[in-house]
């Protein structure tokens, strides 16, 4: 997943019956990767709490800030890009808070930095390539749902006590071992 994506844009100009002209070549940017400060509250959707004063958009990339002021807590289902969580501080939490999130890139994660318990939290990993499910993402090593939607696979880190279900649309899960699974 990119970092941002560039597009070109160029205006044309007509004029009654004279011939269009074509401007010069401009450029715009936008970041595709986000922030999270936790500034104003815990709610994932709320544009405050992330560093730029936008909520992410399906497909990006996040980032967690080096000291964040609340964990993070979804608020409706998300599709992501890379996770990225460089801290290990009771406030560098991703928590699907009994919502599912989708997951297209890679996850990289410092210690127990998802929160996944909650008998409604779903965790779908949908990338193109093969991922990795870091050893110990999981607060207390649990989850109770996981999905693999990835023809490459996913692999488990770790250890993995999943609780409610595993539901494999596409591909395998390999790795570690998981404990009491419901297939």
């Amino acid at each position: 997943f990119p970092s941002h994506d560039t597009t070109h844009y160029r205006a044309v100009i007509t004029s009654g019956a004279c011939s269009s002209e074509n401007s010069s070549s401009g450029t715009i940017t936008v970041k595709n990767t986000y922030t999270w400060t936790g500034a104003s509250s815990t709610a994932f959707n709320t544009a405050a709490n992330w560093q730029l004063g936008c909520v992410p958009i399906a497909g990006s990339n996040i980032s967690f800030a080096t000291s964040p002021t609340d964990k993070c807590l979804l608020g409706s289902n998300v599709v992501l890009g890379n996770i990225t969580i460089n801290g290990n501080s009771n406030k560098h939490i991703l928590d699907l808070n009994a919502y599912t999130l989708t997951v297209q890139g890679s996850i990289t994660a410092l210690g127990s930095n998802m929160e996944a318990s909650n008998a409604s939290s779903t965790l779908i990993m949908q990338g193109s390539s093969s991922q990795t499910i870091p050893e110990f993402l999981f607060i207390n090593n649990t989850i109770a749902n996981l999905q693999i939607n990835n023809a490459s696979g996913v692999t488990l880190g770790g250890p993995t006590n999943l609780t409610h279900k595993l539901t494999l649309s596409t591909g395998i899960v390999t790795g570690k071992q998981i404990g009491r699974a419901h297939v």
